[in-house]
């Protein structure tokens, strides 16, 4: 099945609806926010998913921004992900993490890509928000893996940053609820298993956060190697591990310290 067969020409460049799922993310989720403010935000509703027991606070609750709308969800990221997807009705569904920045321009260069291409799902290139020179090159590693992943039609799509098309996310019944990790890649597992192709592309480029390694060189290698171990156990054995089933440290929700912002990221070029 090819992509031109899945693809409805017709409003395929509709509504983007754009999902941030959060828990007690502060700081971090107002510098998403702030940088999506700056967007063109033409045809967009941005959905901000909190905690059932959480409440909203920051840009998510000022009503300064009249694109996003608050959602209330169960615990669990693909839980509050799906909750978010079930609030609109866009014709696209961008999910992202809300540790992320976006560059300028960045919502505008995906609307082309839809319009372009009509993948049905698709990530894109990240670049690490921390100033550590380890955890930059280890960024620019997990790209690279998942462009040789690509290259044998195992293309996964990380959290942080996914496009799909609603038919295709409704199709497969969007993310699974029960998983403790790798939720997102399942995703990709999934809409490869019912036939849809998933792209990355080199541009546009957002920062990721690395918060979950910032860490000692040594400390990160070890939850570097961690994620790399459960992500071939995924792909080799099917092996997924439920909620509960894996006491898995994700890192502190402190505020932020020292990270990289897209206008750091063109001074440096790394």
């Amino acid at each position: 099945m090819t992509d031109g067969d899945r693809v409805d020409r017709e409003g395929s460049h509709g509504v983007l609806d754009v999902v941030i799922p959060t828990y007690r993310d502060g700081a971090w989720l107002e510098h998403l926010l702030d940088s999506v403010a700056q967007q063109d935000l033409t045809r967009t509703r941005v959905f901000v998913v909190y905690d059932q027991d959480e409440v909203p606070a920051g840009r998510a609750a000022d009503g300064l921004m009249p694109e996003l709308t608050v959602v209330h969800a169960s615990r669990g990221i693909g839980a509050a992900r799906n909750a978010g997807a079930a609030a609109g009705v866009g014709d696209w569904i961008l999910f992202l993490d809300a540790d992320g920045i976006l560059p300028d321009g960045f919502l505008a260069d995906v609307r082309r890509i839809i319009v372009r291409d009509g993948p049905p799902a698709a990530t894109f290139n990240f670049y690490a928000d921390s100033f550590k020179w380890h955890l930059r090159a280890g960024t620019r590693v997990s790209w690279w893996y998942l462009r040789f992943m690509n290259l044998f039609g195992r293309a996964a799509l990380p959290g942080f940053a996914t496009l799909v098309r609603r038919s295709a996310f409704t199709e497969i019944g969007g993310y699974r609820n029960d998983l403790a990790i790798s939720e997102d890649f399942m995703l990709s597992d999934d809409l490869l298993a019912a036939g849809y192709r998933v792209r990355l592309y080199a541009r546009p480029w957002l920062i990721y956060s690395t918060r979950r390694f910032d860490l000692p060189v040594a400390a990160s290698a070890r939850l570097f190697w961690r994620y790399l171990v459960i992500d071939l156990a995924r792909r080799l054995r099917r092996r997924t591990y439920a909620v509960g089933e894996i006491d898995y440290a994700f890192g502190a929700h402190a505020a932020p310290g020292s990270r990289r912002f897209p206008r750091d990221l063109r001074t440096s070029g790394s």
